[in-house]
């Protein structure tokens, strides 16, 4: 092999490892490899600023009666101002103060608590509000990015938190480590959609459940019209 074969085949080389690692970078900014067929993209692009306002328009602060005390969130569920929440938020409280992401406040009495959710509704009388969508959370795959969304004990205050669903196909986990401050706010997808109800530090309730618990509280109210 004379000196210039060899820097021919060497060129060569350098050149098929110089593709290999630039393919791998692209792939590797595109999604995580979750098994040999199937690739969940992270949709890195997407606004987490946009996605914070989009959801604070529908997030509420629940404050005690004084108005003073923080309790926790709430998710605006239909324009005429239905409210979810969890029942941890309101726990024993009578009367609990409701802020609107506006300015405008409420004092109202929340409901009974459902048994098998722990589901809160409360009530405000406005109209015109903004409302989610709720997705599937179940067609979450671990590796997909989500986001909780909370209203924090200072009035006006909003809190965001980006994590990754980490197991789907059992019991719905996440790496977000919330506090306080987040529970009875929504977690979101990158749509900014809704797909579950914080309940707790590691808690929560799923879309389907709220939908089904929201659908069946309409109907009752509908019945006694």
């Amino acid at each position: 092999m004379t000196k210039k074969h060899f820097i021919i085949i060497f060129a060569v080389v350098v050149l098929i490892a110089g593709i290999a690692i630039l393919k791998g970078f692209w792939l590797s900014r595109g999604g995580i490899i979750i098994n040999r067929t199937q690739v969940v993209n992270l949709n890195e692009g997407a606004n987490f600023i946009e996605l914070n306002k989009q959801a604070g328009n529908f997030t509420v602060n629940i404050l005690a009666k004084d108005a003073k005390t923080f309790l926790g969130n709430g998710i605006i569920v239909t324009a005429d101002g239905l409210i979810l929440t969890s029942r941890t938020v309101v726990d024993s409280q009578k009367i609990v103060t409701i802020v609107l992401n506006d300015g405008r406040s409420f004092q109202v009495s929340p409901a009974a608590p459902d048994k098998s959710s722990d589901l809160v509704f409360l009530n405000v009388p406005a109209a015109d509000l903004t409302v989610p969508q709720f997705d599937d959370a179940g067609s979450l795959q671990a590796g997909q990015r989500i986001a909780a969304v909370g209203r924090s004990k200072k009035l006006f205050g909003h809190k965001f938190m980006p994590g990754f669903v980490t197991n789907s196909s059992e019991a719905f986990q996440t790496d977000l480590r919330l506090d306080a401050d987040m529970i009875g706010g929504p977690l979101i997808n990158l749509f900014g959609h809704v797909v579950a109800l914080v309940a707790g530090p590691n808690q929560f309730i799923l879309s389907d459940t709220l939908q089904k618990n929201l659908n069946d509280y309409l109907r009752i109210l509908q019945n006694n019209k």
